[in-house]
Parts: structure tokens; C-alpha cells; sequence
């Protein structure tokens, strides 16, 4: 029952999304989650219905921890195959939002003209990915320490780890700038979890079953709202272990 409990909570989670036009999910600046996004609204209704209890599986597959729930195997789910297959937005395609993948683009393009030989990335490509303004290192780890400094910001500890006090709550988040494919990756994680399971970890995508926190297009046009956006997906990590017990118990 406590698993049926703990799937049913993520599916109402996604279903409230939903019902606001996913005002959250839309805004993160992540390539595969805004890929399999689109793919969700072009399924039929009853497709969707199928999608978004895998969805919750997985979701609650990852949450298990926080309730001492039995395991939950989401790759058992009877949609999981096709869960798990979506088109990716193709590399000539002008709605690609992927900073990683434009450097990589411009960084070919320019080996190749040096070494004289046809490049593997066209001609509107390599004009694509020189009109994109990524936000440097510096100015994403200053927006993030401002961000945290609204939960209590104590320190940033050895590790790296942005230990904060948010009400009564400890928790401390952990941000990756140095990613092959992301510009930031975060996750949110409490010290009572910490001898439980190696992923106790939290994050407002994986709650949602959408993606793991790899944010890979953050650029100067859109600067402002990412970070506020990161704000609200704090603090919905930050409640989220207490929430899920509430609805559980």
C-alpha cells in the first residue's frame, strides 16, 4: 500500500502541473527535457494518461528512501518502452537550446576551415550557434549564491555543497558548473538521508518524472528567469521529503 500511496503522490504532483499549463517544467533551460515535453503533448489523451503514470513510477521508484517504502522497478511499467523513446530536437534544427552542443558546433567548425576540409557542421549551423550568448561561469556561480542566500545560505562546505537553514530544515545543494553537457546540474540532499542510500537526493524534474537537472541552455536572454526559476525548484526540493511523508503517513 505505502508504494501505491507514494506513485499516487507524484501523479497528482504531475497532474497539477499539468493543469497549470506546466508553468515550471516549460521554463527549465534543459534540451532533452523540453524534447520529451513536446513529445508528451502530442500524444493522444489516453497515451498521456499512460505517460504520466510511468512518470510517477519512476518518480516514486526514486523516492522510495524518504518513507522506507520496498523497491520499485519503473522499468516494469507497461508504457516504459515507449516512456523512454521520444525524437530528440535534431542538430539542424533552428529551435535547438543547447550551449554544450553549439560550442562543440563552433569548435568543429573552426578545426575543420584550418584544416581545409568540408565541415561536418553547415554553414546555418555554425551561424546558429555564434548568435547564442551563453552566461559565463562567473555570472552563473554569483546568480546561484544569491538564489541560495534567500534559504539561509551558512557556507559552501569542502565539497562543495551549499549548506542552508530553510525554516527549520538543514538541507544543502549541490551545484555542478563543470559538466561536459550541462552548464549547471543541482541537487538538493538532507543529513538524514545520508545513511539510507547513495541517491538521496531531491530535485523538481526527477520529482515530476521530466529529468534529472541538467540545465544546458542558459544564455543572457533568458538569465533573469532561469534564476528565478531556480529559486522555485529549491524550494519545492526543499519541502519535498516532509511533503511526501505527509501525503504517505
Amino acid at each position: 500500500m505505502i508504494r501505491e500511496k507514494l506513485i499516487a503522490f507524484f501523479r497528482a504532483e504531475i497532474d497539477a502541473e499539468e493543469q497549470w499549463g506546466f508553468p515550471r517544467l516549460s521554463r527549465i533551460p534543459e534540451s532533452f527535457l523540453q524534447d520529451r515535453l513536446n513529445h508528451y503533448r502530442e500524444l493522444s489523451d489516453t497515451e498521456k494518461d499512460r505517460y504520466k503514470d510511468c512518470c510517477a513510477t519512476f518518480a516514486a521508484a526514486s523516492h522510495t528512501f524518504v518513507v522506507d517504502a520496498p523497491g520499485i522497478d519503473h522499468t516494469k511499467h507497461p508504457y516504459f518502452d515507449h516512456w523512454q523513446s521520444f525524437k530528440k530536437t535534431l542538430l539542424d534544427n533552428p529551435n535547438l537550446r543547447n550551449v554544450p552542443l553549439f560550442r562543440a558546433m563552433i569548435q568543429q567548425y573552426k578545426i575543420d576551415k584550418h584544416r581545409g576540409v568540408p565541415s561536418s557542421v553547415s554553414e546555418a549551423q555554425f551561424a546558429l550557434a555564434c548568435s547564442i550568448h551563453p552566461v559565463k561561469l562567473a555570472e552563473r556561480r554569483k546568480r546561484v549564491k544569491a538564489v541560495l542566500q534567500q534559504f539561509g545560505l551558512v557556507k559552501v562546505d569542502n565539497l562543495g555543497f551549499y549548506c542552508c537553514r530553510y525554516g527549520e530544515k538543514d538541507f544543502s545543494v549541490h551545484v555542478d558548473f563543470s559538466g561536459r553537457h550541462a552548464q549547471l546540474r543541482y541537487v538538493a540532499s538532507f543529513s538524514e538521508f545520508k545513511d539510507r542510500h547513495p541517491l538521496t537526493q531531491f530535485g523538481f524534474e526527477r520529482a515530476l518524472g521530466f529529468g534529472c537537472g541538467h540545465w544546458d541552455f542558459i544564455v543572457e536572454e533568458n538569465v533573469d528567469d532561469v534564476f528565478q526559476l531556480f529559486g522555485e525548484v529549491v524550494a519545492y526540493s526543499a519541502e519535498l521529503p516532509d511533503r511526501i511523508r505527509k501525503a504517505v503517513h
